[in-house]
């Protein structure tokens, strides 16, 4: 059959074909005889999922104004419409989606009956009912136009009908002009009439529309625009019919016309839902993410910058321009972005839900208990008596149980998941007061969702309370049934998830699709879909890979993506022009005096009556004052069940922004940690006058990788002294802005151990097992801290831990790492800053130790006799700490320890310019040198394993080639700023200024070695200038003035 068609697209229909081709053809023949039109028929044959290409193509290489097609149904004897075929109807949609031109759908009710056109024939009507828009202007057809118009009694005054801005003042004047034309025409042609009606409401338009039921054939644009048009019922049964095309067709509509639906062609991609959707999302992160960083240098939670970001976008802003909100946030595609916001929201909640751990509830004392009901009783109170106020002036007429309790819990609630970001940042969460902030926190969360969904149920539609009491009912047997059927199911897939091993994609589909039926559930049941996803999300166990892979498959994507399009919802809902008058904006003080007073008063007071001290209490009163995204949820929650008001809905929503952003800085000023006291931190370097102190060393890692060279490296250390080694293993773990992160930083110990237990990731398994082996095996003490935080504030945590504990070094893990052809590939970048800082900034010495195999085959034990040590040893006192730090290690019997001492040839002294350099080596620096270098020479004679050598050097190549042939030990250790005429003759090339210019030597691809470098640096109470200078190039930047 296609083979028959011809090239040239006309049809392959001859007299021969069947009895349908047969009549097509006749009647098309017949019809260009009779008339002046010119007829080309040609065919379209393809699979029906891909018949609108063919149809789309054909439009394209002819070059049409308009395609017609058929509407999938047809009419019955008794009016009603039923389908023919089904997949018509997605062709039809596929060519209003993609359609190069203008489209037309013909819904026939005879049509081609009786009502046939002739010039004879004048009572064939067509009416085109005009609303307004790009779609009611195509139709040209000269006989009835009907314009609706919305009665200046009501216009403006009727909330139906309030909806001006869908109808730009372009799209009006497009309008006005082409009925201009029309009405041109009218003296010169008498068939064409036209009348205006004016209409107050939808009912009243429907009305006018059935007095025009007596016509053959209806034109009407799909998409109708204008006030009166937005005010019909927007139900659409078949959406590419549009509102009017459905209620012409409805079966209430008792007529015999046909019905032709038209959509303008438009060339603007912002007219299809998927390109302004993706337009939207684009300019929400971006616009969300520069806030953030805007907002960073003052500590501020994301969650500002999403709300001040939804602000600026809607009616308050940006959106006072309506050019800008007509083309980038049209009514027409608040559905969209509604639904996209409130499904990353439901997925959100069941993240929320994950975090919080009932057995932590459980497990909280009587003082959060008390501390929390208080900081929820006080405010609730307060919040009612002023729901009397806002009665009165602008909230009139509303149902007044509902707004009590909406207003009671908007302004007694407490921002779990910002908390927690907050006290993070601040580096509170593991302190007593962190701890009891996040239980109070918790306490307070579970009883805002209980009081919402008490709320919800009181507000529905029906004033019976019987019905509110039924839907509490419903809520608590689905909690029951869920605590029955929930936990089971869980744990029996978190037993099947092994560690270490990727979980089964069906069980995280299978949840990701409970949650969804949870909030079909609970939203079925009069509450809210986000109870359901909530409820689901607590129900799953916290302990073991399930939890984990779930949070890493959603979180992302959920946080990331969707979470911030429901801030901009909320924002397009803030008009905060709303707030007018002195009335207003004192209501606003008052709303925001009143939320702030009750949780910070109420919480301060009952803190002092729980023996807390001030400090700590008043510094709780406005941790729990934090507001955030539960608290939008529960005013957009208010706001669509007509609860709220506009005015009231932009005042809470200013007073939540209010009392989280002052949080941060607040807590700052009335929060001041006791210093330790500097007579209490003596011993901050290894090199010390007595020796046979207890040595403390903070050794940093960030992942398994590193641990066998740490692990060598603290055997290395341990020595024979009778006070012994003590070590702080802190593990650095990034705080990124992920909630699972502040779930991982919650779960901390108070005293600053990790959080390591047998069912945790393989990862924690290997590192606890790994210090507590070597722990029993050995003579060393070691303490495992975790330091969770920002990348750009890490460096703080070590050096408070450094502080805190005393050490006289700190050892970080160099932020390269070596491959296996020896060439250094960086690890993570910002860690190289990290490091950075910790030298600027440190208490104490300073170890960088750059790995290339320490902790593999050359491990180090009393055996093990030939792990060889080399100190390249030129001057000044990171030199010294150096060959301190070596002395100490030769006291292992498995450890060799060459010191190599370069000095300036004597024939070349004073000649050479290069070397004429002498005044950074200062004679005090000189006779420290010597003096230690003495007491390597003493020990020498105790300890075999010591050798002592002396070279002198003319030049810097000279030098280059007298340190390569100490290439063959296991670690070289060397200073970082080493002094003397020696050193200043080297030509390096630093490309790590932190690892200086031995270090850099002894990293680099040149440098044929496989022994690992531990670059030294000193305390010193101020760091010479060189020092300084070579930590603050320009990759330093943002990182000079964070610790102080």
């Amino acid at each position: 059959m296609v083979h028959k068609a011809r090239k040239n697209g006309i049809a392959f229909w001859t007299k021969e074909g069947a009895s349908d081709s047969n009549q097509i053809i006749f009647a098309f023949e017949m019809f260009e005889n009779l008339s002046k039109v010119s007829i080309q028929p040609t065919t379209a044959i393809s699979p029906m999922n891909t018949m609108h290409e063919d149809i789309i193509a054909g439009a394209e290489r002819k070059r049409v104004e308009m395609i017609i097609l058929p509407f999938h149904k047809h009419q019955r004897i008794d009016g009603h419409l039923e389908t023919t075929r089904a997949d018509l109807r997605q062709v039809n949609r596929r060519v209003l989606q993609h359609a190069p031109c203008s489209v037309g759908i013909l819904v026939d009710r005879g049509l081609g009956g009786a009502s046939h056109v002739f010039a004879s024939n004048v009572d064939f009507k067509v009416t085109i009912l005009f609303f307004g828009g790009h779609d009611d202007q195509h139709p040209g057809i000269n006989l009835l136009v009907v314009r609706f118009l919305v009665d200046p009694e009501v216009a403006g005054g009727s909330v139906t009908l309030d909806m001006d801005q869908t109808y730009s003042p372009e799209a009006q004047s497009k309008d006005e002009e082409l009925l201009n034309d029309l009405k041109h025409r009218l003296p010169k042609n008498s068939s064409i009439k036209y009348e205006e009606k004016l209409v107050k409401d939808a009912a009243g338009t429907t009305e006018l529309i059935r007095a025009y039921n007596r016509c053959n054939l209806f034109l009407v644009g799909r998409i109708s625009e204008g006030e009166v048009a937005a005010a019909l019922d927007q139900h659409s049964d078949c959406p590419e019919l549009g509102s009017l095309g459905n209620l012409l067709t409805s079966s209430e509509f008792s007529t015999t016309a046909s019905v032709l639906v038209v959509q303008q062609y438009r060339n603007d991609p912002l007219d299809y839902a998927l390109p302004l959707a993706i337009v939207q999302i684009c300019l929400v992160l971006v616009l969300t993410r520069v806030l953030a960083y805007l907002l960073s240098p003052l500590r501020q939670p994301r969650v500002i910058a999403e709300i001040i970001g939804g602000i600026l976008l809607g009616p308050s802003a940006l959106g006072r321009n309506q050019k800008y909100l007509n083309a980038i946030f049209p009514p027409r595609s608040l559905t969209v972005l509604d639904t996209l916001a409130n499904f990353g929201l439901l997925f959100f909640l069941f993240l929320v839900g994950i975090e919080l751990d009932p057995g932590y509830l459980r497990r909280t004392g009587k003082k959060a208990l008390i501390i929390a009901l208080a900081g929820i009783s006080l405010p609730f109170t307060l919040g009612i008596g002023t729901s009397c106020v806002l009665r009165g002036t602008i909230a009139k007429g509303v149902s007044q149980g509902p707004f009590l309790i909406f207003m009671g819990i908007s302004l007694s609630i407490t921002a779990f998941p910002v908390l927690a970001r907050i006290l993070a940042e601040l580096k509170l969460l593991t302190t007593d007061v962190g701890q009891m902030a996040m239980s109070a926190a918790a306490i307070n969360d579970v009883a805002a969702w209980i009081l919402l969904a008490l709320a919800i149920s009181l507000s529905g539609a029906s004033n019976s309370p019987l019905i509110s009491v039924w839907v509490l009912l419903c809520g608590t047997g689905f909690v029951l049934l869920c605590l029955v059927i929930g936990p089971p199911i869980f744990n029996w897939m978190d037993k099947r998830c092994a560690e270490g091993e990727p979980v089964d994609e069906l069980y995280v589909c299978a949840t990701l699709g409970a949650v969804l039926a949870a909030g079909f559930i609970t939203d079925t049941i009069g509450i809210h879909a986000l109870f359901g996803a909530f409820v689901l999300g607590v129900l799953v166990p916290k302990e073991g890979p399930f939890s984990g892979a779930l949070v890493v498959k959603v979180e992302d994507l959920v946080s990331g993506l969707f979470l911030p399009l429901y801030f901009v919802s909320s924002g397009l809902k803030t008009n905060i022009a709303t707030i007018q008058g002195a009335q207003s904006w004192g209501l606003l003080v008052l709303v925001i005096f009143t939320s702030c007073f009750g949780k910070i008063v109420g919480t301060t007071l009952v803190s002092l009556l729980c023996k807390m001290p001030v400090q700590e209490a008043v510094m709780l009163g406005f941790l729990m004052n934090t507001k955030g995204l539960v608290e939008l949820i529960v005013l957009n929650i208010g706001k669509d069940r007509g609860v709220l008001n506009d005015q009231t809905f932009a005042i809470i929503v200013l007073m939540a922004l209010v009392t989280t952003f002052i949080t941060t800085p607040i807590v700052v000023s009335v929060y001041k940690p006791a210093k330790l006291a500097t007579t209490e931190y003596k011993h901050r370097t290894i090199e010390r006058k007595d020796t046979s102190k207890q040595l403390r060393i903070l050794t940093c890692f960030h992942s398994t990788r590193s641990l066998p060279t740490m692990i060598n490296l603290i055997e290395a250390s341990r020595g024979t002294a009778k006070k012994g080694l003590r070590v702080y293993a802190m593990h650095l773990m990034e705080l990124s802005e992920r909630s699972s992160a502040i779930l991982m930083v919650h779960k901390a110990r108070k005293n600053g151990l990790p959080f390591w237990k047998k069912r945790e990731v393989s990862d924690t398994n290997q590192i606890v097992v790994v210090f507590e082996t070597f722990e029993h095996l050995s003579k060393v003490s070691i303490r495992p801290t975790t330091a969770i935080s920002p990348m750009n504030s890490m460096h703080e945590d070590i050096i408070a831990g450094a502080e805190g504990k005393r050490v006289a070094m700190i050892i970080l893990p160099f932020h390269k790492r070596q491959r296996i052809d020896g060439h250094f590939v960086t690890t993570r970048d910002d860690l190289r800053h990290v490091n950075r800082r910790v030298l600027q900034h440190a208490p104490c010495s300073v170890g960088i130790l750059v790995d290339r195999g320490l902790g593999g085959a050359s491990h180090v034990s009393a055996s093990n006799v030939d792990f060889q040590v080399t100190i390249l040893f030129f001057g000044g006192h990171d030199d010294r700490e150096a060959l301190a730090y070596g002395m100490r290690m030769a006291e292992h019997p498995g450890i060799n320890l060459l010191v190599v001492r370069f000095l300036v040839d004597p024939e070349v002294a004073g000649r050479s310019v290069t070397l004429d350099i002498d005044q950074t080596y200062s004679p005090e620096a000189q006779s420290k040198d010597e003096e230690l270098l003495t007491d390597l020479k003493h020990n020498m004679s105790k300890n075999d394993s010591i050798k002592y050598e002396e070279k002198l050097v003319k030049d810097g190549a000279g030098t280059t080639e007298l340190i390569r042939a100490y290439k063959r030990c296991n670690l070289f250790l060397v200073g970082r700023m080493s002094e003397g005429q020696v050193v200043l003759a080297l030509d390096i090339k630093s490309d790590c200024p932190e690892l200086g210019p031995l270090g850099n030597l002894l990293t680099c691809s040149e440098f044929s070695t496989t022994a690992s470098v531990l670059v030294v640096q000193q305390y010193q109470s101020e760091l010479s200038q060189d020092s300084i200078n070579s930590l603050k190039d320009g990759e330093l930047t943002e990182g000079n003035s964070d610790s102080d």
